[in-house]
């Protein structure tokens, strides 16, 4: 039986929070009735953490694999499928959620007088933020 305990850093740190599901998912599955081609859950997960796939989409697809087992003919391209299709989702999730929170501190600090101040500037000594030349009242023109 092969295991997670002998694991490369990288990859304990990156499955880290899924780590335990994972390896019982694993268990799992080598428990159940062996195809033609033999399918390594351990190995398909440390390939799929070597290619950066996102960790609960490792956990989704493991789940979906012993779940479908009787319906998947070859596990390797089955596994495949699941995985790449809910990694790329998850990331792209993540990801917007990322650039939204930031688009929004962004926002929240720009609307901040504090920003001003902490840098050293008032909005008067910001140039083009004054009165316009043409403006009345301003001298010279």
């Amino acid at each position: 039986v092969v295991s997670f305990k002998n694991s490369p850093k990288h990859f304990r740190t990156r499955l880290e929070r899924v780590m335990t599901r994972v390896k019982d998912a694993c268990e799992d599955i080598q428990k159940l009735p062996a195809k033609k081609k033999p399918f390594n859950p351990f190995q398909a997960v440390q390939k799929a953490v070597n290619e950066g796939k996102h960790p609960d989409a490792i956990l989704y697809a493991l789940g979906v694999m012993a779940d479908d087992w009787d319906k998947v003919g070859e596990p390797w391209g089955y596994w495949r499928g699941v995985l790449d299709k809910n990694s790329r989702n998850l990331w792209e999730k993540e990801n917007t959620e990322r650039a939204e929170g930031f688009k929004q501190a962004i926002a929240d600090l720009a609307r901040s007088p504090d920003l001003f101040a902490a840098i050293g500037l008032t909005v008067k000594s910001i140039p083009g933020s004054g009165p316009s030349r043409s403006s009345p009242g301003t001298a010279g023109g």
